[in-house]
């Protein structure tokens, strides 16, 4: 793929190679700023509405105006994409707040930094692992920001005990992954996971399998559940871009069911696939 159009940077199409920003830049020093991951799935980035309007509400949250409209930034994520030549992988998007001589307080007339590149998709794994930590990250996890050394030193963690995610808890409330929403199914068939608000980044992939479950007939109710209720699921999955929807077979050391993808995981991970590329032949269109 040498010489391949694989970035953006200002208003530039580059290869990955040659994109570049500032040391100063308020996204390297502060972390101030805000990023996007997307799906690309037959050729197109998948979701790209609903990233979008993600994107728009986490820049309103950190009071960052985005450098171009929602429908400039779709259009840039498309041509970047049909540039790539990347029949599948991902998107990483970011804007920050821009470059400017370090202090906390941002300097009038200072210019958002907008990057964007694209890579392959990451190995899916058919079960994964995962350990339970206390959830020490700030109050507000639904907007999707660059501070991400908590999630960072969980995965951390995870990996020295020998798992692939770490699941938070507060005060033994459940919340989410490191980089993946948590799902849990009872004894009774019903689906759990947290609700939306400000202690998870509600996932894009979690939002259309919260959809394809209730238009599918699961039961599945979007309220708090414990680290008890958890111990006891007879199934759990993660959802994410990246993940899609990821079947846990042990937490903490202990075998989630029976071990194998139960029934309804597996129902969602083939309604998932047809979602995704049902989406693909739209956009094909």
């Amino acid at each position: 793929m040498a010489g391949t159009i694989e970035a953006y940077v200002n208003d530039r199409f580059l290869p990955l190679s040659e994109a570049r920003i500032s040391v100063e830049d308020r996204g390297m020093q502060f972390g101030d700023g805000i990023y996007e991951v997307l799906l690309i799935h037959g050729g197109y980035p998948i979701f790209l509405a609903e990233h979008m309007e993600r994107l728009e509400r986490s820049a309103r949250g950190i009071r960052l105006s985005l450098p171009m409209s929602r429908a400039g930034i779709g259009e840039m994520i498309r041509a970047l994409v049909a540039r790539s030549n990347r029949a599948t992988g991902i998107v990483y998007l970011q804007v920050t707040r821009g470059v400017q001589p370090r202090s906390h307080r941002v300097a009038e007339g200072t210019v958002p930094t907008l990057v964007a590149y694209t890579r392959d998709l990451p190995a899916h794994l058919p079960v994964e692992s995962c350990v339970t930590l206390p959830d020490d990250r700030w109050l507000h996890c639904d907007l999707k920001t660059t501070c991400l050394l908590p999630n960072v030193l969980a995965k951390e963690a995870a990996a020295q005990a020998g798992a692939d995610e770490a699941i938070f808890h507060r005060d033994g409330v459940v919340t989410e992954g490191a980089s993946t929403n948590v799902f849990i199914v009872d004894d009774h068939g019903q689906i759990h996971t947290h609700p939306t608000g400000p202690w998870i980044l509600a996932g894009i992939t979690r939002q259309v399998v919260v959809r394809i479950a209730q238009e599918r007939g699961f039961a599945l109710s979007e309220t708090p559940f414990d680290l008890d209720q958890l111990s006891a699921a007879s199934e759990v999955f993660l959802t994410s871009t990246t993940a899609h929807v990821r079947p846990v077979n042990r937490i903490d050391g202990r075998l989630v069911g029976s071990g194998r993808p139960g029934p309804v995981t597996q129902r969602l991970m083939e309604a998932y696939a047809e979602v995704i590329d049902s989406e693909a032949s739209v956009m094909s269109r």
